[in-house]
């Protein structure tokens, strides 16, 4: 066995990875997506490690490296994600041969530390982290929502923008934030991004950005065929919430949710998400509608030697690609 690049030949293989590493109960699930690398490709910055055996491919891990501040501190960090291994090739050293080629690049490339969510019931993973490094540093927790028809519509429709966020609000509100980086909206506008807000002047602004997750990957049975691409296309979309601004602006903000849970009704979407911080302040209507809340653990890990990082205190941006 050894560990190489990744190539688009490999993405047959990748695929296969995916469809037998079922995860989450009580109903697992795999993530369908065109090519195994689209998640990814999500990021400017992005790795792909794969795992090689008699010239097949039984094993991948991915990472994509951020440049970001925490307390202030400019620090580069890695995001670790979609790792999986071949049922047959389990237990016998395949991850910690992936997890060694990625942190030796990770040292290499002087990077300040790595980190990665999971479920928080998730014990032995947590477990199995906090034994090679990592702790856990922030609570987050991933809300879903249904679409919901409004009974009386809000008097003044919120404003469309198919571009970039709306005035430099969001760097206003979110850039003293551990982990910010800047210009998701840029990242995700090939998902049919869209920035909703109100903005009567001064302080009196609320905004949300949405984009179709399901472009990227969905979500389905683990038991369910792996659909054909006219299947995926009738196959009801999922919509990411992020970066609200205007919290003080509760009223306002609520009408821009409802507007878009509102549309997503006529528009074939089962499924509005939403990651927020668990010590962020929202106004309570976040949590109240919410049909599902799932708390994560952000596991972090840093690599450079005698670095700890220096949290501000307050809650952290959670880059909602990372889900």
């Amino acid at each position: 066995m050894h560990i190489r690049w990744y190539e688009p030949e490999d993405e047959p293989y990748l695929m296969e990875l995916e469809r037998l590493s079922p995860r989450g109960e009580p109903r697992p699930f795999v993530h369908f997506r065109r090519r195994f690398i689209d998640r990814a490709a999500m990021y400017d910055n992005y790795y792909l490690f794969v795992a090689e055996e008699d010239h097949r491919p039984i094993g991948v891990t991915s990472i994509t490296i951020k440049d970001t501040w925490i307390g202030s501190e400019p620090v580069r960090i890695a995001y670790s994600f979609d790792t999986r291994v071949h049922p047959n090739y389990r237990r016998i050293g395949v991850a910690n041969a992936m997890q060694e080629a990625k942190l030796n690049f990770l040292f290499q490339e002087g990077i300040h530390g790595m980190y990665a969510y999971v479920v928080a019931t998730n014990y032995p993973a947590l477990n199995m982290l906090e034994k090679i490094g990592h702790h856990r540093a922030r609570l987050v927790l991933h809300l879903t929502y249904s679409p919901y028809p409004l009974i009386i519509p809000p008097a003044q429709a919120p404003h469309f923008l198919n571009g970039i966020s709306d005035s430099g609000i969001v760097d206003a509100v979110y850039s003293s934030r551990d982990m910010y980086v800047q210009d998701v909206d840029v990242a995700v506008s090939e998902f049919n991004f869209e920035r909703l807000f109100y903005d009567y002047g001064g302080p009196n602004f609320a905004g949300l950005s949405i984009f179709d997750q399901s472009l990227v990957y969905q979500q389905i049975s683990a038991d369910e065929p792996w659909p054909t691409e006219e299947e995926v296309m009738k196959r009801a979309r999922t919509l990411r919430l992020f970066d609200p601004t205007g919290l003080h602006n509760g009223t306002s903000l609520r009408n821009i949710f409802d507007y878009v849970r509102d549309l997503a009704v006529t528009s074939n979407v089962a499924k509005l998400s939403m990651i927020l911080d668990r010590n962020d302040t929202v106004p309570g209507f976040f949590f109240q509608e919410a049909t599902n809340q799932t708390d994560y653990w952000l596991m972090f890990r840093p690599l450079v030697p005698d670095w700890e990082p220096q949290w501000n205190g307050g809650p952290i941006y959670i880059d909602p690609r990372d889900f």
